[in-house]
C-alpha cells in the first residue's frame, strides 16, 4: 500500500533527514575521547600557566587548566593499570605521581631523583605503561628502561637505535614516535630487548620537536606534537598504526610533549591478553554513523505516519 503524506508529514521527514548528517558528524567528534598532557615546553600563555596540567578534547583542542604541576620539565605521561597519573620529569630525573583534579605532582616514595639516572644530562623521556610495568624511553640517550612504579628506579632494558621521545601500549604492542628534527617517524618497540623497528614516517604533521603519544580505549592512535614553529599551536593527530600516516585533527595548546588517555588493557596475569580488538569499547565507525543516519530517518517516517492516522 502506498503511503500518502500531508505536508506536515513531509516536513516531518524532511526535518529528520537534514539533522541526520548535523547529529552524525556531532556523535563523531564527541567519539573522540579525551586526553591529559602538560605545556613543558610552553610558551603564548602566561607564565604562570606553563608546567601546567591540562585536560583536552582531542576532537576539538579545547584545554582545561587544571593547574602547575610543581616540576620543570614532566614530559612523559601514563596512565597505570590503577588508573595512577605518571609523569616522567627531566629536571630532576624524577617519577611523578600526578593529581588529576589540580595537577599537582610528587615525587613516588617523596624522593626527586629518583629514577637514578646521571643528573646534569637531558634525557627527553616518553612514558607508557605496558601490561608488566612501566616503560620509559629516552630520544638522546637512545635507549628503553623499564620502572619501578613503587620506587621510581629505571633500570635499561637496551638500545632502541631511534630517538623515541614518546611511547604507547596497545594490548602487548609497543609503539615510538622519534624526535621531530632527527626521525619524524612511528616505530614499533620490541619490549622486551628495547629495540625499535621503523613503521613508517609520520605523513601529514607539520614540523615538529618532541611529541606525546597514546592509545584510547577504542585502538585509535593519538599524538600531540610540539611544533618546531615556536608561534604554532601544537597539532592533534590520529596515526595509522599500520603505516605511521597521520591526520590532522585539531590545534590545542603549544608546547606540548606528553599524552595519557586512558590505563592499559591487560589480561589478569598482566601480559598483553590477546587481539586488543576484543578487548577494548568501541568508538562509533563511519558505518555506525551511517546506520545512525539511518535510523533517524526512519523515526522521521514512522512519526509522519502517525501524524495521517
Amino acid at each position: 500500500m502506498q503511503l500518502l503524506l500531508s505536508q506536515t508529514g513531509l516536513n516531518t521527514v524532511r526535518r529528520a533527514a537534514l539533522a541526520a548528517p548535523f547529529l552524525a558528524g556531532a556523535l563523531y567528534a564527541h567519539a573522540a575521547p579525551f586526553g591529559y598532557a602538560i605545556n613543558s615546553d610552553g610558551f603564548m600563555v602566561p607564565e604562570n600557566e606553563i608546567d601546567n596540567l591540562y585536560h583536552i578534547d582531542l576532537a576539538t583542542g579545547d584545554a582545561e587548566r587544571l593547574g602547575p604541576t610543581g616540576f620543570l620539565d614532566l614530559e612523559g605521561l601514563a596512565f597505570g593499570a590503577d588508573d595512577q597519573l605518571y609523569g616522567a620529569d627531566d629536571e630532576s630525573k624524577s617519577l611523578v605521581v600526578l593529581s588529576q583534579a589540580s595537577g599537582q605532582g610528587i615525587a613516588v616514595g617523596s624522593l626527586p631523583g629518583n629514577l637514578r639516572l646521571p643528573a646534569g644530562q637531558f634525557f627527553d623521556f616518553g612514558l607508557a605503561t605496558s601490561c608488566t610495568g612501566l616503560l620509559l624511553s629516552s630520544d638522546n640517550a637512545q635507549a628503553l628502561y623499564r620502572v619501578d612504579e613503587a620506587t621510581g628506579e629505571a633500570v635499561l632494558i637496551g638500545e632502541t637505535g631511534a630517538p623515541l621521545t614518546a611511547l604507547a601500549v596497545r594490548g602487548d604492542e609497543v609503539f615510538g614516535i622519534g624526535d621531530g628534527q632527527r626521525a619524524p617517524n612511528l616505530y614499533r618497540v620490541d619490549p622486551a630487548a628495547g629495540t625499535a623497528t621503523l613503521v613508517g614516517p609520520l605523513t601529514g604533521a607539520a614540523p615538529y620537536n618532541d611529541a606525546g603519544l597514546d592509545f584510547d580505549e577504542s585502538g585509535r592512535l593519538w599524538a600531540i606534537t610540539d611544533r618546531r614553529d615556536m608561534n604554532a599551536l601544537s597539532q592533534i593527530l590520529e596515526i595509522d598504526p599500520a603505516t605511521g600516516a597521520a591526520t590532522v585533527v585539531a590545534e590545542t595548546l603549544g608546547g606540548i610533549e606528553s599524552l595519557a588517555i586512558a590505563p592499559p588493557v591487560c589480561a589478569p596475569d598482566g601480559i598483553g591478553g590477546g587481539p586488543p580488538e576484543l578487548q577494548r569499547v568501541p568508538t562509533l565507525t563511519p558505518a555506525m554513523l551511517t546506520a545512525t543516519a539511518g535510523l533517524l530517518l526512519l523515526v522521521g517516517l514512522y512519526f509522519a505516519r502517525r501524524r495521517l492516522r
